[in-house]
């Protein structure tokens, strides 16, 4: 009887014992859990990671598989992302999102083929949301968009560091650009585990636009504590816009209505001091608002026009692009740019030429990676045409982004975090072709009765190109354009109906316009 009390006592004790470990195991595991989550929210990706890695050894929670392959999607690292949404995406009760996700890292990895069936598979899940749509577009384009048209040489700018340099604006005879690397400043920014970003000053060298001086920062009010990058200038460089934190008179302005404080993204302004060649205190554009983020802008050429992005309620995805209108010296609303610009996704980095063309990054219009570049103009009633992707060696499948161009001389930079590069984000100059590559010849013909018509206007657009000429005696018109290039003809002649035509140079020889 003594015996099998004392064994049932033991065999008691045990259990109470693992009931107390298991216990233990549990609030150890919620500790660990609750710390991580902080990284997470935090923006502190890196120390996200070990953390969540270190739950993981004792458990297989798919929830925290979730937030270690969103951790690698945000730290822009798509190998390991694509490994961890892996793990999850086909279990049940996970979000659709993650199916999305899942695609994009696949896409990025040069999966085209797997990232549209995920993508597929998402817009079943997710019918209400086009970039599916646009995803699978993007794979199923993802030749074309690979093949180079032969418009620009790139090269790896000399400027470039081991940590961030991107968003290069011009400035006088060289550019302005924000970077990690040369900044005063040793604060570190914990989401990236990098310095806070500032602005600085590279001249050009010679005649070569990847030769640049050493960077420079810029003097006066314009550094501070905190994130300065996405520079733009008047054609008189005496007024600047830049992006910075919400950060203002010394004091750090959180968003209200955020779940956490977080300070949002602002536009200022400063205008140069000729005295002593430093910027003047800068001040907030008023169109700011504490609750959303407003940043990278780009002045037109006439200085009246502002371009900027911004997650401000009412657009139609994360942060959309927009215009602002100085009215005498007050700016107007900002106006949305509409959907053939904007989607679900972010578009960001916009440029506006003096030519008048748009160039911007989207990671929601079907391309190749993250972010793609893309050119878009005004049309005459106020509408922005479709985007036009500008292809490989711009575009690859990383983040490719703020691009600029100079139409006078064909000479542009952009900012690519593609492998090859000094190790983050890097900038690369442009050339654009002024070489001849292919001649198309064309007659401009009566419609009724074939005969042809001399003195017709014929113009030939895409978003890089736009030439015009006049149809000889004999109907005839030539014009000298580069290969594989996709284009739009109109030819034109009073009491006539315009003609318009698609054509595209790597299949093209001569072509025959009929006007009615």
């Amino acid at each position: 009887m003594q015996t099998i009390m004392k064994s049932t006592f033991l065999k008691f004790f045990v259990f109470v014992l693992l009931l107390l470990t298991a216990a233990t195991f549990a609030r150890a595991q919620e500790a660990s859990l609750k710390k991580a989550n902080a990284f997470f929210d935090e923006g502190d990706y890196p120390n996200a990671v070990q953390a969540y890695k270190e739950i993981l050894e004792k458990s297989n929670d798919k929830e925290v598989k979730r937030r270690l392959a969103d951790c690698y999607r945000l730290m822009k690292q798509p190998v390991s992302a694509e490994y961890w949404y892996e793990q999850i995406v086909s279990q049940t009760g996970v979000d659709p999102i993650n199916k999305y996700y899942y695609g994009l890292m696949l896409k990025a990895n040069g999966k085209y083929e797997e990232a549209k069936t995920a993508f597929t598979e998402y817009t079943q899940l997710a019918p209400h949301d086009s970039r599916g749509i646009r995803q699978i577009e993007a794979c199923e384009k993802s030749g074309f968009f690979l093949e180079d048209p032969g418009l620009y040489q790139i090269g790896l700018v000399n400027i470039n560091s081991k940590k961030a340099d991107f968003a290069p604006t011009f400035y006088k005879n060289g550019i302005v650009f924000a970077s990690e690397e040369y900044g005063k400043s040793r604060r570190i920014y914990k989401r990236r585990n990098a310095p806070y970003l500032d602005l600085f000053f590279a001249e050009q060298k010679g005649e070569n636009p990847a030769l640049l001086s050493i960077p420079q920062a810029l003097r006066g009010d314009i550094n501070t504590q905190y994130h300065e990058s996405s520079a733009t200038f008047t054609n008189s460089f005496k007024t600047i816009y830049f992006t910075r934190n919400n950060f203002y008179n010394g004091k750090a302005n959180y968003s209200q209505k955020a779940k956490l404080q977080q300070l949002n993204l602002q536009i200022f302004t400063a205008t140069l001091n000729a005295d002593n060649g430093e910027w003047g205190k800068a001040v907030p554009l008023p169109f700011n608002n504490t609750d959303y983020s407003t940043g990278h802008p780009s002045i037109s050429p006439d200085g009246k026009t502002i371009y900027f992005i911004s997650d401000m309620p009412g657009g139609y995805g994360g942060t959309d692009l927009y215009l602002c209108k100085l009215n005498g010296d007050k700016w107007d609303r900002p106006q949305n740019l509409g959907p053939n610009v904007n989607t679900e996704g972010n578009e960001m980095f916009p440029f506006i030429s003096s030519d008048g063309i748009l160039y911007f990054a989207s990671d929601g219009l079907p391309g190749l990676g993250g972010l793609d570049v893309f050119a878009t103009r005004q049309q005459s009633n106020g509408n922005w045409a479709i985007p036009e992707n500008l292809r490989y060696p711009i575009n690859t499948n990383s983040d490719d982004f703020a691009f600029i161009m100079n139409p006078d001389n064909g000479i542009g930079y952009f900012s690519s975090n593609r492998p090859g590069g000094q190790g983050d984000d890097d900038i690369y100059s442009v050339v654009k072709s002024s070489g001849v590559n292919c001649k198309v010849n064309g007659l401009v013909l009566n419609k009724n009765t074939g005969q042809p018509l001399a003195g017709a206007e014929v113009r030939l657009i895409n978003m890089n190109i736009s030439k015009e000429t006049t149809s000889d005696a004999n109907g005839f018109y030539s014009f000298d354009l580069p290969p594989k290039a996709d284009f739009t003809l109109y030819a034109t002649k009073n009491f006539f109906f315009t003609e318009v035509k698609h054509l595209s140079t790597p299949k093209l020889i001569a072509n025959v316009i009929h006007n009615a």
